[in-house]
């Protein structure tokens, strides 16, 4: 039976490992390209503009920041008197299982008119297809946004 040759083995070991490394680096690198950005859409509800600026950190862990501003919120709505332009921010991971989704949790809408705000409770899903993004989750209809920066 032949021999492997050592100095072989050890040149091959070091080179899968440091793809390993440059592939794991890459693929969080890609994650945080994805979703960096500001992102505008309309609103399908009431036809107000959203703008959402996604900052996710460099790290492997997809936590990203988001803060995002909208004409009208039908949630700043109170004592019979109409929704009003806002602001909202909030926190997401990147899903584990699918580096182009976005899971935002915690999510805080900022009503400009009176000061209130409203804490959501419910969290929406961003999946990343080609340079849309698609805003889907309970309380509200699916929204495109469209990266114009980055």
């Amino acid at each position: 039976m032949k021999q492997f040759n050592k100095k072989k083995i050890g040149f091959f070991t070091v080179i899968i490992m440091a793809l390993l490394v440059f592939s794991s680096g890459a693929v969080a690198a890609e994650t945080n390209k994805l979703f960096n950005g500001l992102w505008e859409g309309i609103d399908p509800d009431d036809g107000s503009t959203m703008q959402i600026s996604i900052i996710c950190d460099k790290s492997a862990d997809g936590i990203c920041s988001l803060l995002g501003r909208e004409s009208y919120i039908h949630k700043c709505e109170r004592d019979g008197k109409a929704g009003g332009e806002g602001w909202y921010e909030g926190t997401g991971q990147v899903a584990k299982g699918n580096k182009r989704r976005l899971d935002v949790k915690d999510w805080t809408t900022h009503c400009l008119e009176d000061g209130h705000k409203v804490y959501w409770k419910s969290y929406f899903i961003v999946n990343r297809v080609r340079n849309i993004l698609i805003m889907s989750g309970d309380g509200f209809t699916d929204t495109i946004l469209h990266r114009v920066s980055n």
